[in-house]
């Protein structure tokens, strides 16, 4: 489904169909989030109706309560349904709750999953939130993703960014020029007010941007960062 396969639909509806007749909430919750994706990416219709129908399920069989329910909240919040916990979710999946897709992109970017983060990032209006999400859906080869956010961008009054340079393509963790000025000054101890200052953006701005570096080369943190760049030879030693 996210590599835009011709058959992913099929395949979703056909698992939609198994689960719903093993009628389970641990097998039908996370095939609602694929549903969900899938109506972002494809232009499928959004399950709300199925949403409301395993919360009354779920909420006839214990409450709504533990991991699969705060998922369910979650991505029943990106598909524009309410669904009200009987305890608070935690994570990413709390973000998404408050539809604080910024927060909860960072949540899932925090978790190692690129593919999350740019999701959420593609339910923003902020263009460098934006900018971020196609860079991270073309790397990853997520042709459907790639679509919504230029179409998004295009709708907003943006420039869609063109794909990655061969200069980026050349260096070994595909960083655009931006990306490795970034980099450097992470890896010279900068605080992201202090590169933002340094490179006249706001504080957000070089937020997004040291983010999206750490995304790339796999960094959970910013000595983890500092240290691949130095293995990778992408920043010069002081």
């Amino acid at each position: 489904m996210r590599r835009g396969d011709p058959d992913a639909r099929e395949r979703v509806v056909e698992l939609a169909e198994h689960a719903e007749l093993a009628g389970e909430p641990q097998r039908i919750e996370p095939v609602l989030e694929l549903e969900t994706e899938l109506a972002l990416t494809g232009g499928a219709q959004v399950p709300r109706e199925r949403f409301e129908a395993l919360a009354e399920l779920m909420r006839a069989h214990g409450g709504l309560r533990g991991r699969y329910a705060g998922r369910l909240a979650a991505w029943a919040a990106v598909a524009g349904v309410e669904i009200e916990l009987d305890s608070p979710a935690s994570g990413p999946y709390a973000a998404m709750l408050r539809r604080d897709w910024p927060a909860a992109a960072d949540a899932f970017g925090e978790l190692g999953w690129p593919y999350e983060r740019a999701l959420m990032l593609s339910l923003t209006d902020d263009e460098c939130a934006l900018a971020e999400a196609i860079g991270i859906a073309r790397r990853l080869g997520a042709e459907p993703l790639t679509r919504r956010v230029a179409v998004r961008m295009r709708e907003l009054g943006m420039r869609v960014p063109r794909g990655p340079r061969k200069t980026t393509r050349a260096n070994p963790a595909g960083l655009t020029a931006r990306q490795l000025e970034v980099l450097a000054l992470v890896a010279e101890g900068l605080t992201n007010a202090e590169i933002a200052e340094r490179l006249i953006v706001s504080q957000r701005t070089a937020e997004h941007h040291v983010a999206a570096v750490l995304t790339k080369l796999g960094a959970s943190t910013r000595r983890e960062a500092a240290q691949r760049a130095s293995e990778l030879r992408l920043v010069e030693k002081g």
